[in-house]
């Protein structure tokens, strides 16, 4: 079995920080940006929203939708201001981000797959999906690890190199991280691209940023005051439907 510190803040930190100094010292990954835009951009109404495959959950997550209305409400009014912002940097006059839909907003527990693996073969189709026995499973590791609720706290914003805009979540206790070690270790196959972080994604970038408006708007999500985001979660969301935890 992989050794999984439990120590979510401890990680959680560490890898947010990296991914923030390779953003602000290295810049935006400029042909992933222009993927976006070619492939992973679709019209609904007067917004563009991420292809099913680049959001929807395949294995274990939290949310999908959040469980309390007036958070999904807040994040989402950010995200408009974002937009915002980032359309003043850049001077861009079409649509710049390329949005999870609100409903969907969730944190990744385990996977199994993930559209950055292979995005040209990749669908989300039934064989990507929990099969009934591997349902059973995550019931049997969730209900032995009696873990009532797992509470993330959200506090921060997030660009990466590849463009992805991200509510930074720190979980509260090792809960979390027991048991993403746990359902990995039972079924290895939902550890596709296994995060180190209890993030929720909130869109992906469409428009070229460089130094210096790339440095303002770090700096501007740096100064953004972020509201009181700490969540409780009771339940775990999969393709076959929700576990109580």
């Amino acid at each position: 079995m992989t050794s999984f510190d439990t120590n979510g803040d401890t990680i959680c930190r560490k890898h947010y920080e990296d991914l923030a100094s390779d953003c602000l010292h290295r810049g935006l990954c400029l042909a992933e940006v222009a993927r976006t835009a070619a492939r992973y951009s679709r019209a609904v109404g007067d917004q563009i929203v991420l292809p099913t495959l680049a959001y929807q959950p395949t294995g274990v997550a939290l949310g999908c939708p959040l469980p309390v209305g007036i958070l999904t409400e807040k994040v989402r009014s950010w995200v408009k201001e974002a937009e915002g912002e980032i359309e003043r940097l850049s001077g861009a006059t079409e649509p710049v981000l390329s949005l999870v839909p609100p409903e969907s907003y969730h944190v990744t527990i385990v996977n199994r797959s993930h559209f950055d693996e292979s995005p040209e073969e990749h669908v989300v189709s039934e064989e990507g999906r929990l099969s009934i026995d591997e349902h059973l499973v995550v019931q049997r590791v969730v209900s032995e690890s009696q873990c009532q609720n797992i509470k993330i706290n959200f506090d921060g914003w997030l660009l990466t190199p590849y463009g992805r805009l991200l509510l930074r979540g720190f979980p509260s206790d090792g809960r979390f991280y027991e048991l993403r070690a746990k359902l990995a270790h039972q079924l290895p196959q939902l550890r596709i691209n296994l995060p180190r972080t209890a993030h929720i994604k909130l869109a992906h970038l469409r428009v070229a940023l460089e130094h210096p408006a790339l440095g303002a708007l770090l700096r501007w999500l740096g100064r953004e005051p972020i509201p009181d985001l700490s969540v409780e979660f009771h339940d775990v969301h999969t393709p076959v439907g929700r576990i109580g935890l």
